[in-house]
């Protein structure tokens, strides 16, 4: 969710608002086996994620360029767990669940630039930067361990716990992108994102996506004709490693576009499908997923200087 003013017409902007940083969720069900026909098995989740809370000042530059520099407070909490078990039939079933609640905190800031310029009639090219430095987030953990019985209920009091302090490394973004429109009918982009952590340059996650928009005619009394219609496709290599192998995620993205009264708002409805997994031919992970999406723009002009007493 995000408001923009504008402070100075066409020279001065201001935005504010809150949106998701990161987000952790998974489940992963794991069996190793023992010599007596036994397996130990592990239940892997994890939950939660990280918000920030941002401020935004744009500035118009000469030659058809523009400046942000903003200010986020980064915040939110992750919780991990690691329930393990014996099954056989020969032995009572005892769980050991292993969590740890962490609270992350800290400030970043954001820079970004753009250019736009118009190649020929009707048809503009776009350029664009941004690029946040890396940080250490403020992070207070507590550790526990804990006994269950079959029914998955507390034998005891927690055997361990332990609480921490410390200082999570998050790693620098750089993202670009490059986009043209032609007249208000068609628009194409393509974007790339880096995350480079200083102390891992070997491992650097990345995105590339492109996107593509089409109204049949923007100008149009009929409403049919007004909805854009848009298209996407991303390739992934993700932070997230599996018995040494980094996994990889690749989506196609199909959405539509619903103009409000008014022509200024709209309301955004998407599907995502997508998987993630490992490159080798017969990988010990996969995961296939779908998302859906439904976002709202409210657009309208205030402070319009009065033109009759």
């Amino acid at each position: 969710m995000a408001v923009a003013l504008p402070i100075k017409a066409e020279r001065l902007g201001l935005a504010f608002g809150i949106a998701p940083y990161t987000q952790l969720n998974y489940r992963v069900l794991d069996n190793e086996q023992l010599a007596d026909d036994a397996q130990v098995r592990h239940r892997l989740k994890g939950t939660g994620g990280l918000y920030q809370a941002f401020l935004m000042q744009g500035i118009q530059l000469p030659l058809g360029m523009r400046l942000g520099v903003g200010l986020a407070f980064i915040s939110g909490t992750t919780d991990k767990e690691d329930m393990q078990w014996v099954a056989s039939p020969r032995r009572s079933i005892v769980y050991t669940r292993y969590h740890s609640h962490t609270f992350y905190q800290g400030f970043n800031v954001h820079i970004g630039w753009l250019y736009e310029v118009q190649v020929a009639e009707a048809r503009q090219l776009s350029i664009g930067l941004s690029y946040q430095p890396g940080i250490r987030l403020r992070a207070q953990e507590e550790r526990s361990r804990q006994l269950y019985n079959r029914d998955e209920e507390p034998i005891r009091l927690p055997l361990d716990y332990q609480s921490l302090r410390y200082r999570q490394q998050v790693p620098h973004r750089l993202s670009g992108g490059i986009g043209y429109e032609i007249g208000n009918q068609w628009r194409m982009g393509l974007e790339t994102h880096l995350h480079i952590n200083a102390e891992s340059l070997s491992y650097t996650p990345w995105r590339l996506a492109y996107g593509l928009e089409w109204t049949r005619n923007p100008s149009s009394i009929r409403y049919l004709d007004r909805i854009p219609l848009r298209f996407g496709l991303s390739w992934t290599k993700t932070p997230y490693v599996f018995d040494e192998d980094a996994l990889y995620a690749y989506s196609a993205t199909a959405g539509i576009s619903f103009p409000l009264k008014g022509g200024l708002s709209h309301l955004d409805v998407g599907m995502q499908v997508g998987e993630r997994r490992e490159l080798s031919a017969s990988p010990a992970l996969r995961e296939q997923y779908i998302q859906l999406a439904i976002g709202a723009t409210f657009n309208n002009k205030w402070f319009i200087k009065r033109k009759f007493q």
